[in-house]
């Protein structure tokens, strides 16, 4: 799928004759084209490539109960790494509940359509209804989503890394992200 492997492991069911059974599983992603990937959802423009995995899924209801989920880009000759500017601010919106502020440059946005980058380096978990985003790379005490390309280009930082919300106002979140131009 997306020119990668997906493969589903440890597949199970908990409490399988009960109303609330959970159906469990864990899922691990390879070489995903993330242009393929942000093409098939209401997600900005990113190209490059990432791996990832989901450990500890479970779902009950139709709805996750649990998980944690990792993605990383991967670097490929050859391959260009860019952000679309709704890419940015679509990831600004999972990690912060708001838009990126780009102040003046809201006029070099309307010239530039899309930003390089280095590396994305993104975990998140779900656990008692509490979701929590948190950037994997680390640098100058920041927390980054994304990290920006040493030539012009642009980083995406985790503002508020220990900020946990629940799991309904991610949905939302991701609804308003579904919703926007």
């Amino acid at each position: 799928i997306f020119d990668g492997t997906v493969r589903v492991k440890d597949i199970g069911v908990d409490r399988p004759f009960s109303k609330n059974r959970s159906f469990l599983c864990g899922i691990e992603f390879r070489n995903l084209n993330l242009e393929k990937v942000t093409d098939s959802l209401p997600f900005g423009k990113v190209t490059g490539f990432m791996e990832g995995g989901v450990d500890d899924l479970a779902v009950s209801y139709g709805q996750p109960e649990q998980f944690s989920l990792w993605i990383d880009s991967v670097r490929k000759k050859g391959v260009s790494q860019r952000f679309s500017m709704k890419a940015v601010d679509d990831i600004s919106i999972l990690s912060s509940g708001e838009k990126t502020s780009m102040g003046s440059a809201d006029l070099l946005s309307r010239f530039v359509s899309s930003f390089r980058y280095k590396q994305i380096g993104i975990f998140c978990s779900l656990k008692n209804d509490i979701f929590n985003l948190r950037g994997t790379i680390k640098e100058g005490g920041k927390e980054f989503l994304v990290k920006k390309d040493w030539v012009f280009g642009i980083s995406v930082v985790n503002a508020e890394p220990d900020n946990q919300i629940s799991f309904k106002d991610m949905l939302s979140r991701l609804k308003r992200i579904g919703k926007s131009q």
